[in-house]
């Protein structure tokens, strides 16, 4: 997103969908948010997406992404329609603090 923020970071999204034909259910991944401190749960989102609007300047956005960038994308569009990350999940034994999720994975790791 960088390249289309102003310094302030500022930039109007108009809106996103799903590219090249993705699944409904999207890939898992993992994800936090300030909004909820030292949580991590793993949300399907799509892998590829197009969003657009409009730089500071008024000039149009229209970006294909994939990957981190799509993630980022889909995570802040659904802070703006209220929607926080636990609210996308499947699963909530794949939802807690981060340290004790990296204590679970590493013992999972030893046997």
């Amino acid at each position: 997103l960088s390249d289309s923020l102003d310094k302030a970071g500022v930039a109007a999204l108009q809106g996103w969908q799903a590219r090249n034909g993705m699944a409904a259910t999207g890939v898992l991944g993992w994800e936090g948010c300030l909004s909820l401190p030292g949580l991590r749960g793993e949300v399907p989102r799509y892998e590829r997406i197009r969003y657009t609007g409009m730089d500071p300047e008024g000039r149009p956005i229209d970006r294909s992404v994939e990957g981190f960038h799509a993630r980022v994308v889909q995570h802040e569009c659904d802070h703006l329609d209220g929607v926080l990350y636990p609210m996308r999940m499947r699963d909530f034994a794949r939802f807690g603090f981060g340290e004790e999720i990296e204590r679970a994975r590493l013992a999972s790791l030893q046997g």
